[in-house]
């Protein structure tokens, strides 16, 4: 009859043992992923070039940008691989970065603000156009794309 009584008290040492600690710990791993974004309001910009062939718009549109990380800057590039009107961008206003001041735009990345790091930044687009009268009349339709990137 022994025998099953030291089994439940020993049972019920162990499982008081068990449970008995005064405090527990454990990891708890943040990982915060690199946020590079970039966004324009306003919406489309038409630029309508008459007698003086230019024309220019500064109120349309605006450039905002966030990033964790240091370093970076923001790009413009066209879809049009030649274009017979040139068409220039100038980021005015700048929070956040370095204007580039004004960059004609090309098929070919161009910087337009620079110095960004650890910030959540803006800027007011002003286009800009040309013509000459050697240029006739028509219409160029560019998709403007900006991009951050490390610089």
């Amino acid at each position: 009859m022994r025998k099953p009584i030291v089994g439940i008290l020993a049972l019920a040492l162990f499982s008081t043992s068990a449970l008995a600690a005064d405090t527990a710990a454990h990891t708890v791993t943040v990982t915060v992923e690199a946020v590079n974004e970039v966004a324009i309001t306003g919406g489309n910009v038409s630029l309508n070039i008459g007698s003086s062939y230019s024309a220019a718009d500064a109120t349309t549109a605006d450039l905002t940008w966030s990033t964790n990380e240091s370093g970076r800057k923001i790009t413009v590039v066209s879809s049009l691989a030649a274009n017979i009107y040139p068409l220039s961008v100038s980021a005015t206003a700048v929070s956040g970065g370095t204007s580039a001041g004004t960059v004609e735009i090309s098929d070919t990345p161009q910087d337009l603000v620079t110095g960004i790091s650890l910030t959540d930044g803006n800027a007011d687009l002003s286009y800009s156009a040309t013509s000459t009268a050697a240029s006739g009349s028509g219409v160029e339709a560019h998709t403007v794309t900006y991009t951050i990137l490390a610089s």
